[in-house]
């Protein structure tokens, strides 16, 4: 059985994680504006000329609730620069008063702080969130730092603990990070003191370095992304690239160039082309595209990669942009890791993460799936879910709860669907959820990151609330691979593209129907029909499903108050992929008449009242009748126990022809009578209700 749940795709501060992670491997982001007038929040003030910072402003995604522990990152001065004050900010959401923070700038040794060069510069409470703490450092104690050595920001100790909602008074204060971009080895945290050893985080603190640097520009390579914006694509795709570079520095950047080249898995090359850079003024980016694309002649993994050539930019180390893709045919493993998994990291009990896998084509088909772990275990959860937009639906879920330590490949089945799912129009989701504090899974942290390039379709998230909430994740690549191929498909075919409704009578209520056929192999599926008329509902309930071979009716209903003409649409949505138009429209027409209508003016010689037509009738009938002379006429309807049960017509009418209608809906099915009275004339007939 399927559960659904509605979410929404969001980044928290309500998102709370206790991790350990080892250092990575990862080319960090440097930022630095030039004058302090582009600034996180618009914090930052005139005091300093230039702010280095590595974190995303106001992406504050996760917080860190472990109890005691020093938080810094680790800064590259990206030319001579000269450290003057400090910005940071954390979360004091209580607030608490209690517990102060210091804050120190230590050397960097291969990685991890050395030497303190200057502190405690800051020894007193934090104020309450979301204030920054600013730190102007004596112009005495000014650093003056070598271009391209590195120093380290230090602050601490975090009460931490955990963290209760609603806050109590004077409780707690934690660091926070980003997780927008790409993270690495800048920012670390301590449990064993300010001179223990410091574990990676997956995101950057929000820690800025204020002061001064020599005039300088750097080229960085940030996102390398295919125009198809597809991860895994076929040979019948074409892709052309392009690269976003900024210059990170402080001064326009020369003209360059910038090489692109997709390589096999080999390292054979399989597309080159070299494409100019232009002037790049300081904190701007350009995009820049191939002319040409590359097709792939033959399925596997497929490296692309873009590489800057400026003379005299100063850090090569992010002058590459990575980008993997994988071509891929028939039922296939759709992979993101490399096979290695450089760290581990643990979440609280009904968190997790998820790895977003998008088919190449729809609809498409999932029959089993593959988690790493590096440790066996035997308390774990499995799940796999659909998503469409922010509507994600469970699919499965492992009733074994046992892993073993490497990779463990599940059927995704259930009774209903015993050799897999089929999936329509929508990402396919492959989601990992702990049962247990202590339990671990690993990231591949080694570049190219998937989850962390921006311009592709989101590829990790983290999760919470046991399911409940997804988060955006940009940490690695998990170890969660999926097994999908093409779905079966229906084949849909409608009976009109036009409804007409004829005549209807004002206040009464029309319906016509399109008959829907599936002439495919899969289940047809009408999910919506959008209607742009209050005249026209939709009598059908949605989704409609259609078994192969099958057919069924959508049935629209017509009303309306107003005499007149009236001409109107519906747009069915639907799940076949190869029809001609998906919306489908079907165009409604309809003439809305009163109760009475003059049929003909020619003068009958004799009064008359004809038998209504058709009879017996349901729910509608039409009644004709003659006047000789202008006059009053009236034409009731009556049970057969003598009742009025409707009166068809009681005003002045022309001498000519008419025509009446009887709406009998609501009524009993019987023997009813009608009379004309007009001037001197009566006369009675009867008609049969038949339903």
């Amino acid at each position: 059985m399927r559960t659904g749940v509605r979410v929404l795709l969001v980044l928290s501060l309500a998102l709370l994680f206790s991790m350990s992670a080892s250092a990575t491997t990862l080319t960090s982001q440097v930022v630095l504006l030039p004058d302090g007038s582009v600034a996180p929040s618009g914090e930052l003030d005139t005091v300093w000329p230039d702010s280095l910072y590595y974190y995303t402003p106001s992406q504050y995604s996760s917080l860190m609730p472990s109890s005691n522990y020093w938080s810094g990152t680790r800064f590259t001065a990206p030319n001579n620069f000269q450290l003057q004050g400090i910005r940071f900010l954390a979360l004091n959401q209580a607030p608490n008063t209690e517990d102060p923070c210091e804050v120190y700038v230590y050397t960097n040794d291969n990685g991890q702080p050395d030497q303190a060069l200057l502190g405690p510069l800051h020894n007193a409470v934090l104020p309450a969130w979301p204030n920054w703490v600013e730190i102007v450092i004596d112009e005495e104690d000014y650093l003056d730092i070598a271009a391209g050595e590195d120093f380290w920001i230090i602050y601490g100790p975090a009460p931490g603990g955990p963290y209760p909602n609603p806050l109590p008074p004077g409780y707690g204060w934690w660091n926070i990070f980003d997780a927008a971009a790409s993270p690495g080895e800048r920012s670390k945290m301590s449990t064993s003191g300010i001179e223990g050893n410091y574990s990676s985080l997956s995101g950057d603190l929000f820690i800025t370095a204020e002061g001064s640097v020599e005039s300088f520009f750097d080229l960085y390579a940030k996102f390398l992304y295919n125009d198809i914006e597809k991860f895994f694509f076929t040979t019948e795709d074409e892709a052309g690239y392009i690269v976003r570079i900024n210059n990170l520095g402080n001064t326009e950047s020369p003209a360059g160039t910038v090489e692109f080249e997709v390589v096999d898995e080999d390292g054979n090359s399989m597309f080159t082309e070299t494409v100019d850079i232009p002037a790049i003024a300081a904190g701007d980016s350009v995009e820049l595209s191939t002319e040409n694309s590359w097709q792939p002649l033959f399925t596997g993994r497929y490296l692309a990669s873009a590489v800057i050539d400026a003379e005299g930019d100063p850090d090569e180390s992010n002058d590459t942009a990575l980008l993997l893709q994988s071509i891929v045919e028939g039922m296939a493993w759709y992979v993101y890791d490399d096979g290695t998994f450089e760290t581990g990291s643990n979440f609280n009990e009904g968190s997790g993460w998820a790895v977003a896998f998008k088919p190449i084509t729809y609809p498409a088909f999932i029959d089993s799936g593959m988690w790493y772990f590096g440790s066996a275990n035997a308390d774990v959860n499995l799940q796999a879910w659909s998503m469409v937009g922010t509507t994600i639906e469970q699919l499965w879920t492992n009733e074994n709860g046992s892993v073993g330590a490497d990779w463990n490949e599940f059927a995704i089945n259930d009774a209903e669907n015993p050799d897999g799912f089929n999936l329509q129009d929508g990402d396919f989701v492959l989601m990992y959820v702990f049962s247990e504090d202590d339990a671990a899974f690993p990231i591949d942290e080694n570049l190219p990151i998937s989850a962390a390039n921006d311009p592709m379709p989101d590829a990790a998230y983290q999760v919470g609330d046991g399911g409940g909430t997804w988060y955006f994740d940009s940490s690695g690549n998990w170890g969660m691979r999926a097994h999908m191929g093409q779905g079966v498909a229906p084949d849909i075919e409608f009976s009109t593209s036009e409804l007409d409704f004829g005549d209807v009578v004002v206040e009464t209520v029309a319906y016509q129907s399109v008959t829907v056929t599936n002439s495919g192999d899969g289940d047809a599926v009408i999910d919506s029909v959008r209607i742009g008329q209050s005249q026209i509902t939709l009598e059908t309930t949605l989704p409609l499903v259609i078994e192969p071979e099958g057919q069924a009716d959508l049935t629209f209903a017509f009303y309306d108050e107003d005499e007149g003409s009236f001409q109107g649409g519906a747009l069915i949505y639907h799940n076949d992929i190869n029809a001609s138009a998906n919306p489908f429209l079907v165009r409604l027409f309809a003439n809305v008449i009163g109760d009475v209508r003059e049929e003909s003016n020619e003068v009958p010689n004799e009064y008359f009242v004809e038998q209504n037509y058709p009879n017996p009738f349901n729910p509608t009938t039409e009644i004709r009748f003659g006047l000789k002379e202008p006059g009053m006429a009236t034409l009731t309807v009556y049970n057969v126990m003598g009742q009025e049960v409707a009166r068809l017509v009681s005003e002045d009418l022309n001498a000519g022809i008419h025509v009446a209608t009887f709406d009998a809906s609501g009524m009993a099915s019987g023997i009813y009578f009608y009379r004309l009275t007009a001037n001197n004339f009566t006369d009675m007939r009867k008609m049969m209700l038949m339903r």
